[in-house]
C-alpha cells in the first residue's frame, strides 16, 4: 500500500517529467548535431539506424569526441585520486592508512566487472553535450563490489533545496522480468511479474525510483529514525507496489552538472549551447559548398526540346540519342550550362571561419599548450604551464567538483560501510576523528606541484650562496622539514620514506656517534698535548 505522502512524492516528480518537456526537445536538437548516438530524447532510435543521416560534415562530432576524451583522459588517469585528510600534520602510519586505502579503492572501482570506465566516458559524453550526466553506484547482489552504470538523461529528473544542492531524484525506467528478478530478487516482486518471468513474457514493467533526503519525506523519522542521509524508493508502478524503501548512505545517483543559472535545476553545456549555431550552420553551408562543387565539376545539361531520343546519358561511356533531321547549325542539340564560380572560393573561406569559430567554442584550442617558438627557460615554461592550467579551469574545476569528488566520497562511503577496508578499530589513533577528504590529479595541480618543487630549488640555491658568504647562515632554513613537505607534495610513496620515529631514532644515534668520535679526538689530542710537555721536560 502506497501511503499518501510517497503518493504526492511520486505525483511531484510525474508533474517534473511532464514539465520539463521543452527541455528535452533542445537535447534532442544538441544530440542530432553533436552527439547523435544519443539522439532518441523524443524520438524512438532502433537497431541499427543510421545515427548521422542528417549530417553533410563530421566536424562538430569529431571536436567534441576530441574534448571528451582528451578531458577525460587528463582528469581521470589509472591514479586520478588519493585519500588525504584536514589534518596536514598526519604522523607516518596514517599516512600509510590513508596512501593502503586509496590502493583498495582503486582496485574495488577499475575491476572488470564494476563497469566503471564504460559509465564515466558516456557520462562524460553526456556531461559534455548537455550539461548534465548521471551514473548510478550501488553494490552488487553479493555485496562482493560496486556496480557503475550510465543513466539516460531522459529518464531522469531532479530538484534542488535552498543552498542550491540535488535533495530529490526521480527515475522512470523500464525492466524486464529477469532483469528484475537479479536486481530485486523474486520475493519482492509483485507476483505478475514472477508470473511474467514464468511464462517467458518480453513485456517490460515501469518501475520508478526516488532518492530523497530525510527533509523531503514525512514518513522518514517514524520509519528510519535519524539514522539514513537518504532514503532510496522503488516502485513498481503499473501494480502500485513498493518494492523496496530502504535507508541508504549515499545519494546513489551521481549527477554532475557543468553550469547552472539561479532558479533552473538542470544544468547546461556552455559549450554545445554556444556552438549550436555554429554547428547548424556548417553544416547547412557545407551542403551548399557541396552542391555547388558538384555544379561546377559536373554542371547540369541544356537540351533542346523534342530533338534528344529517350534520356540523356551523361555518365561515362553513355550514348545520347538525337534527331537525325536536327540542323545543329541552329545550336548544339545538348551542352552544359554555365555556371558562375566565383562564389566558389568565397563559400569556403566562410566555412573555414565557422570551423574555427566551432573550435573556439568547443574548447579545441585550450586543450593543448601552444607550441614553444623558440628555447625556453624553466621559469617561462612553468608560467605557459601555469596559463594552460587557468585557460582549462572552466573545463576542469566542474568535473572535479561536480563529478569525481562526489564519485569518490559516494565509493568510499560504500566500501567502508561494506567492510572493505578494514575494522575501524584498525584505524590510526592520529587518524580518528580526522575529516577525510580526496585530493585529485589534474594540470592545476600539476602545476602547484611543480611550482612547489621550483620553489625548493631556489631555496637550496640561496643557501648555498649564503654558506659561502656566512656559514652559520643556513641556521635560518629549516631544510629538513622543507625536503619532507616536497616530499608529501609530489606524493612519493610512505615506504620511501622513513617514519618519524626512525628519522629521530638515527638522528640521536648519529649525534651519540659524533659525540663518541668528538670525545675520541679531544683524547688522542690531550695525550699528545701530555707526551710533547713531558718530552720537553726530560733533560737532554
Amino acid at each position: 500500500m502506497i501511503s499518501n505522502s510517497l503518493q504526492r512524492i511520486i505525483a511531484k516528480g510525474e508533474s517534473e517529467f511532464s514539465n520539463r518537456l521543452p527541455l528535452l526537445c533542445l537535447w534532442q536538437e544538441l544530440a542530432n548535431n553533436f552527439y547523435p548516438q544519443r539522439a532518441n530524447f523524443t524520438v524512438d532510435m532502433t537497431l541499427g539506424a543510421d545515427f548521422a543521416s542528417l549530417l553533410t560534415t563530421s566536424r562538430p562530432l569529431i571536436i567534441m569526441r576530441t574534448l571528451q576524451q582528451v578531458v577525460s583522459a587528463i582528469l581521470r588517469p589509472k591514479d586520478f585520486f588519493e585519500i588525504v585528510s584536514t589534518n596536514e600534520d598526519l604522523d607516518h602510519n596514517a599516512l600509510s592508512w590513508l596512501e593502503h586505502k586509496t590502493k583498495i579503492q582503486k582496485n574495488h572501482m577499475y575491476r572488470r566487472e564494476t563497469g566503471f570506465s564504460r559509465a564515466v566516458l558516456e557520462s562524460d559524453a553526456d556531461f559534455f553535450s548537455f550539461g548534465n550526466g548521471v551514473k548510478y553506484i550501488i553494490p552488487n547482489r553479493q555485496n562482493t563490489g560496486l556496480i557503475f552504470r550510465n543513466v539516460h538523461l531522459k529518464e531522469v529528473c531532479w530538484f534542488e533545496n535552498e543552498a542550491g544542492q540535488i535533495n530529490e531524484i526521480h527515475r522512470k525506467c523500464k525492466f524486464s522480468p529477469s532483469n528484475a528478478i537479479e536486481l530485486f530478487g523474486d520475493d519482492k516482486l509483485h507476483s505478475k511479474i514472477k508470473q511474467a518471468y514464468e511464462n517467458k513474457d518480453k513485456k517490460d514493467f515501469c518501475f520508478h525510483h526516488v532518492v530523497l533526503t530525510p527533509d523531503c519525506y514525512m514518513d522518514y523519522e517514524a520509519k528510519y529514525g535519524n539514522k539514513f542521509p537518504w532514503i532510496s524508493i522503488w516502485i513498481d508502478i503499473e501494480n502500485e507496489h513498493i518494492i523496496e524503501e530502504v535507508g541508504s548512505w549515499t545519494s546513489i545517483y551521481v549527477i554532475p552538472r557543468w553550469q547552472t543559472v539561479s532558479g533552473f535545476q538542470y544544468g547546461y553545456s556552455p559549450a554545445t549551447q554556444i556552438a549550436l549555431p555554429d554547428a547548424r550552420l556548417l553544416q547547412q553551408m557545407t551542403l551548399t559548398a557541396l552542391e555547388a562543387s558538384q555544379k561546377a565539376v559536373d554542371p547540369p545539361l541544356l537540351a533542346t526540346g523534342d530533338v534528344i531520343r529517350g534520356d540523356v546519358n551523361a555518365y561515362a561511356g553513355g550514348i545520347t540519342i538525337i534527331d537525325r533531321d536536327y540542323d545543329e547549325r541552329l545550336g548544339e542539340a545538348l551542352r552544359p550550362m554555365t555556371i558562375d564560380k566565383s562564389g566558389l572560393g568565397h563559400g569556403l573561406n566562410m566555412i573555414e571561419l565557422t570551423r574555427a569559430s566551432l573550435s573556439d567554442a568547443l574548447y579545441e584550442n585550450k586543450l593543448s599548450l601552444p607550441p614553444a617558438d623558440r628555447n625556453m627557460t624553466a621559469t617561462e615554461i612553468m608560467q605557459r604551464v601555469k596559463e594552460y592550467a587557468r585557460n582549462a579551469l572552466p573545463l576542469f574545476a566542474p568535473i572535479e567538483e561536480e563529478d569525481n569528488a562526489v564519485m569518490i566520497e559516494n565509493v568510499f562511503t560504500l566500501l567502508m560501510r561494506g567492510g572493505a577496508f578494514c575494522s575501524p578499530d584498525d584505524i590510526p589513533e592520529s587518524l580518528r576523528g580526522e575529516e577525510v577528504q580526496f585530493k585529485f590529479k589534474s594540470p592545476l595541480q600539476d602545476s602547484k606541484t611543480e611550482e612547489a618543487k621550483q620553489q625548493y630549488l631556489e631555496m637550496l640555491g640561496i643557501a648555498g650562496q649564503s654558506m659561502q658568504i656566512d656559514p652559520n647562515s643556513t641556521v635560518s632554513f629549516n631544510i629538513p622539514d622543507a625536503f619532507y613537505n616536497i616530499m608529501k607534495t609530489t606524493k612519493v610513496p610512505t615506504e620511501w620514506i622513513k617514519s618519524e620515529e626512525e628519522i629521530e631514532q638515527e638522528l640521536a644515534s648519529k649525534q651519540e656517534q659524533d659525540a663518541i668520535m668528538q670525545a675520541s679526538q679531544m683524547a688522542q689530542q690531550a695525550g699528545a698535548g701530555g707526551q710533547a710537555i713531558k718530552e720537553a721536560m726530560t733533560p737532554v
